[in-house]
């Protein structure tokens, strides 16, 4: 999926002759053909993130579109007062990309996992928020970024679910595999489990995706809730502010009677270490959670 978001970031280098790429003191080996190809577009401002932000935050009033790039946490919570103070707060046109969502980096432990930052982006005002899967969502989110001024985030896996799900048709709820009675609905990569985790359930439970978190989308909400009364929602997020939280906030504008089973990182640091796969089971959103959630549900 990074590779993805470099072909991205290549042809709104050649369409748009005011974008310009920040980076953090990362993306060796990624972003060379950007530096080659646009080598006064490109600026690796070092282990300064706070810096990058308000840099980012200048060009952008000097009518630059700016994206700013780090691992994880660091783009994002690192930098949050200059982000809300500086870019939020003025509407600037300035995306941020954080590579490493959730637990990908697993065994550089708590400081590098991204377990809160979609809640804080999602939390400023005027601030959208996309979390996708594979990469055709990637390009679906990076499309509607572009095309919309303003800040924008995006989390990023350096891998997604591609060969898992036959693409991505939409960035609201849209629907990947049909069931009834049950609807798992899941953001980024760790879709698979979803899917994974109903398969081995032995239910027809459904499963969505969702890919912008910000705005949510009610409509498709309003529709999917005419079908199912149970769901189940996985993030590899904090339970708190993510997924789980803007479903349930948009639940209870509709006014609808619904029950749903939240799996994500509880409200704990992820302070063991260990690869992806092993943490997501750890924490409790990996296939086998998901299977005894749908399980609970149809019971």
């Amino acid at each position: 999926m990074r590779n993805t978001f470099v072909e991205k970031l290549l042809e709104e280098g050649e369409r748009n002759k005011n974008f310009v790429l920040l980076t953090g003191d990362l993306g060796f080996g990624v972003f060379e053909p950007f530096a080659a190809r646009f080598p006064d577009r490109f600026y690796n401002v070092g282990i300064a993130e706070q810096n990058m932000a308000s840099v980012a935050a200048g060009l952008a009033l000097a009518g630059k579109r700016v994206l700013l790039y780090s691992i994880a946490n660091f783009p994002t919570l690192r930098c949050f007062e200059q982000i809300r103070n500086d870019i939020a707060y003025h509407k600037l046109d300035v995306k941020i990309v954080a590579i490493g969502a959730g637990v990908e980096y697993g065994s550089l432990g708590a400081s590098h996992h991204g377990t809160e930052e979609m809640g804080a982006m999602r939390l400023l005002p005027n601030m959208r928020v996309y979390s996708p899967h594979d990469k055709a969502a990637c390009r679906l989110c990076m499309d509607e970024m572009f095309a919309t001024p303003g800040p924008a985030y995006m989390r990023l896996n350096k891998s997604g679910t591609d060969g898992v799900f036959d693409g991505c048709a939409g960035l609201g709820l849209t629907c990947l595999r049909e069931g009834e009675d049950v609807a798992v609905i899941g953001t980024g990569p760790i879709l698979a489990e979803a899917l994974a985790g109903v398969e081995a359930s032995g239910k027809n439970a459904a499963v969505y995706s969702l890919c912008r978190i910000k705005p949510f989308d009610a409509e498709g909400l309003r529709v999917l809730l005419a079908r199912f009364q149970k769901i189940v929602t996985l993030e590899e997020h904090s339970v708190i502010g993510g997924l789980g939280s803007a479903l349930s906030d948009a639940v209870c504008e509709l006014g609808v009677c619904v029950r749903i089973k939240k799996l994500a990182i509880q409200d704990v640091f992820t302070k063991e270490v260990g690869k992806q796969a092993y943490l997501r089971e750890r924490y409790g959103i990996g296939a086998a959670d998901v299977a005894a959630a749908v399980k609970e549900l149809y019971a």
